[in-house]
């Protein structure tokens, strides 16, 4: 037994001991690679956010703009079934037909009050009206009707926001001939 005792020893090494440093270098690479994943999802989320609220606002002075118009289009209408408080001297087609042709009048706002927004911020808005031109009626068949037609520019904006919607609408209105 002696003679075993002094042979030469051998070490052997086993791969786990050889990959020591493997485990710690996985661990960094997938903490990396969670981070970036992390900050993606967030940096979306801001993303998303923003084009949600930019969407809101865009929705909100088209809103403003068909509003302008439809407000311009009541003023105009003598049916006093439909607007009661019908009063020829603020209606803005008879101003423009007077006017003549091509001359854009502004639709004074109702009460100079800019919409509100859910955050306070204001929408302001205007409308021109102009009478582009009269002729015969379409379709018509009896009498001397005469269809005038006016042509409704309406703008709304939110300055701070820089968004603005510029809308143009056709309305004509059939008189007898002058």
């Amino acid at each position: 037994r002696m003679s075993n005792m002094n042979a030469p020893r051998t070490i052997c090494i086993t791969p786990a001991q050889q990959q020591r440093g493997m485990v710690l270098m996985l661990s960094l690479l997938t903490l990396v690679a969670l981070t970036m994943l992390g900050v993606s999802a967030i940096t979306t989320s801001t993303l998303e956010g923003r084009m949600a609220n930019n969407f809101q606002l865009a929705s909100m002075v088209f809103q403003a703009a068909e509003s302008e118009i439809e407000r311009a289009a009541t003023l105009a209408d003598p049916d006093a079934d439909s607007n009661p408080n019908y009063n020829a001297t603020v209606d803005p087609m008879i101003t423009a037909l007077t006017a003549g042709v091509n001359t854009k009048i502004t639709i004074t706002p109702a009460d100079g009050t800019p919409f509100n927004t859910l955050d306070n911020t204001p929408i302001t808005s205007a409308s021109t009206i102009t009478m582009v031109g009269s002729g015969a009626c379409p379709g018509v068949s009896f009498g001397t009707l005469t269809c005038y037609r006016f042509e409704v520019d309406s703008t709304a904006q939110i300055t701070q926001a820089n968004a603005q919607a510029v809308h143009t609408q056709g309305i004509i209105r059939a008189a007898p001939g002058l």
